[in-house]
């Protein structure tokens, strides 16, 4: 595929295993040559795609499709601000369980504008995909650009001096004849909080990143850190509840365990500490809880007298599950 806009990307979205999620933050910390260079990728300084997932309309909830079953794959797509164009184009082909390429031509499935971002596809028959194959969707989500197609991949482009896309891939699960399918996590109902204090959801739908907020808006209010001084880090704590994690027995093995969680994090502004945080099979409290810090940003990067920040939040189960919340406050400069 050819890339021409000026911040194009390209990502994978894929059910993979912790370990090689942990391989490679070690891989992008040794490249960088900076173990604080990671966190920087957590913030949502364009437009782009940080999450997708499968939905079955015969059985919400399930995160995998059977052969010939017609479903969609959301994607979940934001960024500092709301852009001024939105468009997307999405394909289906069949591939190897590891998601290298496709083995045929990648067929058009849906093209459209705007939020959400939906693609409805068949998954192929039985006779198609045999034991060996899967489906992939590829697709490309173009912000503040123009959508286009390349003739060789048959994929689509996102082209303009502003533009900002992501060329995508995701290898829609599958279950396999006689297996339990798996169901998405639900992390919309857990507890998230603040330095503490529970995080009303609501605050991700009273305001849009970057807009101007103050002590009235309703939103939890963090000054931002003064010039020559070290930011005052807040505390975000998120509490996985009873039924974010199935219990399932991994192929190859006979004793069953509890799903791994990974959490994605993304701020509009100010810095993380971690891009990721997971809970382990092992953890197998009921309420098992993760915490990520978070450093407000520099005074003089706050427009007026407060910013909107929003934060996003991306669960995956490493099967094919996936969630996401999003949770916002006001930082105001002092």
């Amino acid at each position: 595929m050819t890339n021409q806009g000026k911040n194009m990307k390209k990502q994978s979205i894929l059910p993979i295993s912790l370990a090689l999620i942990i391989g490679s933050i070690l891989a992008v910390l040794l490249a960088a040559g900076c173990s604080n260079n990671l966190p920087l990728a957590s913030v949502l300084e364009r437009t782009r795609v940080i999450g997708a997932r499968v939905e079955v309309p015969s059985d919400p909830g399930r995160a995998s499709v059977a052969p010939g079953e017609s479903a969609t794959v959301e994607w979940i797509v934001t960024g500092p601000a709301a852009p001024t164009s939105l468009d997307w184009a999405f394909a289906l082909c069949t591939t190897a369980a590891t998601g290298a390429a496709c083995k045929d031509a990648p067929q058009p499935v849906a093209t459209g504008s705007g939020q959400p971002v939906v693609a409805p596809f068949t998954a192929p028959d039985a006779a198609t995909l045999g034991t060996d194959f899967l489906p992939l969707m590829l697709g490309e989500v173009c912000a503040d650009g123009t959508l286009g197609f390349d003739q060789n991949s048959q994929l689509g482009t996102c082209t303009g001096a502003g533009a900002s896309g992501t060329s995508v891939n995701f290898v829609v699960p599958v279950t396999p004849d006689g297996a339990t399918p798996n169901r998405h996590p639900v992390l919309a109902n857990d507890v998230v909080q603040l330095g503490g204090v529970d995080w009303d959801p609501a605050t991700a739908t009273a305001a849009a990143a970057g807009d101007a907020c103050d002590a009235t808006t309703g939103l939890p209010v963090v000054g931002a850190t003064p010039a020559g001084m070290d930011a005052v880090k807040q505390e975000i704590r998120i509490v996985s509840d009873g039924d974010d994690r199935e219990t399932y027995t991994p192929a190859g093995a006979t004793t069953p365990q509890l799903e791994e969680l990974q959490i994605s994090n993304f701020t509009t502004a100010g810095k993380l500490d971690s891009l990721y945080t997971a809970i382990f099979a092992t953890d197998t409290r009921p309420d098992a809880d993760v915490s990520v810090k978070w450093a407000p940003p520099a005074a003089r990067d706050v427009s007026g007298g407060g910013e909107v920040v929003v934060f996003y939040f991306v669960v995956r189960d490493l099967r094919g599950g996936l969630d996401w919340t999003s949770r916002a406050l006001c930082a105001v400069a002092p």
